[in-house]
């Protein structure tokens, strides 16, 4: 979903505390390497199983290696390198590491911390009544995740998912049972996940399934894995008393994207003090964005959506995904398409002309929309990395 720290269990050297804020995104994970679990043991039993092992093995939290935090903005690498336990990460710390991460390109990576439930909620009650929201936790590993601000591609899917259940929320609501959408969505589970704590990207909610439960979730991936995502949903199943049917699940890949700031940017030294005064907004990052496309830098790569419906009912993951399409920067290519022997019928939600079944009534799915919407998205998130690239250059 969105860009977060976290914590999840110590590596053998040692436990790893900020490795957070890269300057660079991390090299994803292309569609073809996406692992297969074997037949013998469900997704459920077979991931879970794995990172239940995992955490056993976890040790106490140690000293981080300041080697380890190189390339982060020095106020972020600062504050991680403080955080040795649960007490040091403040309501104060969390707002901090929020806003610089806003300012620097943060991506998706983690921080480690070990701590456990009941430590967890004491802590998180005081973070809440601070002001502070936008915190996960994975009650099994005893992992923390605090969400900072995602990338512009994954706020823009995550957008117009919301506006879509907003649209279909409209036209099914009856007095006695309205349909709502909401965006970064709180969930406490319940059940065999008891004392987990999930934010979804979007949802739709109705008042007469459940309160606290939505009917249809949404999670968005950037640089997390779908593996990961799909962990997500079935987190989601077994902590929601059967109460969430489906979780679409967004992942976004992105190949070749040029991370290095090459500052001066073709600008000749004597020029800098002068740009020193002007409208960056005007002139600056224009010509910065010029610059990248006359050397043939992708400031924003190749992209490429898979959009996977994950319903309760289903004994395996669903790949390959229902619908997925590619856009590059510059290019317009043909619309996506959905994948023809995806099984639909009772328990879906779907029909055989994938749309939504929702109350005697059909909605398409809004796939057109998250195409057009990745585009804008593109121009968003390229004008972000300028801006911090000025910013870091210090012009």
């Amino acid at each position: 979903m969105a860009a977060v720290f976290g914590v999840s269990p110590p590596r053998k050297s040692g436990l790893l505390i900020g490795v957070a804020a890269r300057q660079q995104t991390p090299k994803p994970t292309a569609p073809s390497d996406q692992p297969v679990l074997p037949a013998v043991l469900s997704p459920h039993q077979t991931r879970r199983s794995c990172r239940l092992a995992q955490a056993k093995k976890a040790k106490e939290p140690t000293s981080p290696d300041p080697d380890t935090v190189m390339g982060v903005d020095s106020t972020v690498r600062d504050l991680l390198l403080s955080i040795t336990s649960l007490d040091k990460l403040t309501c104060r710390t969390l707002n901090t590491l929020k806003e610089r991460c806003r300012e620097r390109k943060c991506t998706d990576e983690r921080m480690h911390i070990q701590v456990d439930v009941e430590k967890f909620h004491d802590w998180y009650g005081e973070v809440v009544e601070g002001g502070c929201v936008g915190v996960e936790y994975h009650a099994d590993l005893g992992e923390i995740i605090v969400v900072v601000a995602p990338s512009e591609l994954h706020q823009g899917l995550e957008k117009i998912m919301a506006s879509w259940f907003d649209y279909v929320g409209a036209h099914v609501s009856t007095p006695s049972n309205t349909y709502s959408s909401c965006r970064q969505s709180e969930i406490s589970l319940r059940d065999s996940e008891n004392g987990t704590i999930k934010i979804v990207d979007a949802c739709l909610m109705s008042s007469s399934l459940h309160k606290q439960f939505p009917l249809i979730a949404v999670e968005v991936g950037f640089t997390q894995p779908l593996a990961d995502l799909f962990d997500d949903a079935e987190r989601l199943f077994r902590g929601s008393y059967g109460k969430i049917q489906v979780v679409i699940l967004i992942k976004i890949y992105e190949t070749n994207r040029h991370n290095k700031n090459e500052f001066p940017w073709g600008i000749q030294a004597h020029d800098i003090d002068s740009l020193r005064t002007m409208d960056k907004a005007e002139a600056l990052a224009p010509a910065i964005e010029q610059w990248y496309h006359d050397q043939k830098l992708a400031l924003i790569g190749d992209l490429e959506v898979q959009v996977c419906w994950y319903h309760r009912c289903r004994k395996s993951r669903p790949t390959p995904p229902i619908y997925e399409f590619k856009r590059h920067p510059h290019l317009r290519p043909p619309l996506g398409s959905f994948v023809s022997n995806f099984k639909k019928g009772p328990g879906t939600y779907l029909d055989d002309k994938f749309r939504l079944e929702l109350e005697g009534q059909r909605f398409t799915l809004p796939m057109k929309e998250l195409e057009d919407g990745l585009c804008d998205s593109i121009n968003r998130e390229k004008n972000r990395w300028i801006s911090g690239m000025i910013k870091d250059a210090g012009v």
